[in-house]
């Protein structure tokens, strides 16, 4: 894979300097600048963002208090690692859902490609072949005086699983795009060989969500499940089993949570209501945990395992609200299947994410974070950042093939 980058102390300093530039340029020299200040902000070690991690925003000094409410941001505010996506107006969109002025930015190329100019930058993301980093200084009015490419990399194609011939996958295109990856419709899947075929054509997959899996796939008789797609069944079934064998990166997400249990040997819950009543656990007025009810298709997620090798880092702790959620099967506790570890429930018991730890990258979710990913589709405030991570975590690892 292609991949040119600049070493964090020269990013830093380059940035610094182009601001520092572009501020005695606006006011003659009138402003003496400290050097906190202009000081740009690099995270530790143990917290350095990847090259298409969430925005950093840098800890204020010990002895420069936060601005009050109302107040300016100090000069220089610094967004970290910000992945780009597109220029329009003079507005850069960043890291899926942000944008922010460029109009009278300063581009400081630091990837060795020789892009020193807005119109070059904005050919450049046009293309999108080529994932873009950058560092965004701001002025005390929140734009950019200054736009320091720190990394590009080849973006990697994530296949979308199949769904049906007529399918429309638009908005799932829109997700992988902007968090830096290059669509591809995945064909129907018919056997082993096919699915081998499909997966050498792409650096990562997304096995996306859909009706109920077929119970002779895991050897039950039919008992609280329904819209089975005995087609969709063999395309994922063959996808997920051979994804893992690989070691292709997957994400998983509701339906594609479940078929990957069951490709690997597992079983399901077939109605989680039923379950609940018939094993004396506690019923959705009780804990408030709707799994599919539309007029409440959110609920939160209490319990995320802090030794997840994925999980707990892409969701920020061992939370998360405002997950949401439309499925009435999943994960038999009881059946799990052997390589996946359960690593996040409810606080009814439900198996909410899964991950295939021997992997590069192989997590299962229940819950749908590309419902929310470029913007709410409801009233309620969903944290898009946290929601993209699911897909710029697959996309990050798929890169490095």
């Amino acid at each position: 894979m292609k991949r040119q980058s600049a070493p964090r102390w020269l990013v830093g300093l380059c940035c610094v300097l182009s601001a520092v530039s572009v501020v005695l340029a606006l006011v003659l020299g009138n402003v003496i600048l400290t050097r906190r200040q202009a000081a740009s902000v690099t995270p530790p070690a143990s917290q350095a963002p990847t090259p298409h991690s969430a925005p950093v925003q840098p800890d204020p000094e010990p002895d420069s208090p936060p601005p009050a409410e109302g107040e300016s941001k100090p000069a220089f505010h610094t967004i970290g690692s910000a992945l780009l996506y597109c220029i329009q107006n003079d507005q850069l969109e960043y890291d899926v859902t942000h944008t922010i002025s460029v109009e009278n930015a300063t581009v400081i190329d630091l990837t060795g490609t020789q892009i020193t100019s807005l119109p070059q930058l904005t050919a450049a993301l046009d293309e999108q072949t080529w994932a873009f980093t950058a560092d965004l200084i701001l002025d005390d009015q929140g734009r950019a005086t200054a736009v320091c490419l720190t990394d590009r990399v080849l973006r990697p194609k994530i296949g979308i699983s199949w769904e049906s011939d007529d399918q429309d996958l638009t908005s799932y295109k829109k997700d992988i795009l902007r968090n830096g990856g290059t669509p591809v419709e995945l064909p129907q899947i018919t056997d082993e060989a096919s699915a081998v075929e499909a997966l050498s054509q792409v650096d990562g997959v997304w096995l996306t969500g859909g009706g109920d899996v077929d119970p002779a796939l895991y050897g039950e008789e039919i008992d609280g499940s329904y819209h089975i797609d005995p087609v969709r069944d063999t395309s994922d079934y063959h996808l997920a089993q051979q994804a893992i064998r690989l070691d292709v990166p997957l994400l998983a997400i509701c339906r594609g949570e479940q078929v990957l249990n069951v490709a690997l040997g597992g079983g399901l819950i077939q109605d989680i209501n039923d379950y609940l009543e018939e094993n004396d656990l506690s019923s959705p007025s009780e804990t408030g945990v709707y799994h599919k009810n539309s007029d409440m298709p959110y609920h939160d997620i209490h319990q995320i395992d802090p030794d997840s090798k994925w999980l707990s880092d892409i969701v920020g702790g061992t939370t998360l609200t405002n997950a949401a959620t439309y499925h009435h099967q999943a994960i038999d506790p009881d059946r799990i299947a052997p390589g996946l570890t359960a690593v996040a429930w409810t606080d009814d018991g439900i198996i909410e994410a899964v991950e295939y730890q021997a992997n590069r990258f192989a997590l299962g979710v229940q819950f749908h974070p590309e419902r929310d990913a470029l913007g709410d589709t409801t009233e309620v405030d969903v944290d898009q950042d946290i929601c993209n991570q699911f897909f710029r975590s697959l996309i990050t690892v798929a890169a490095e093939n």
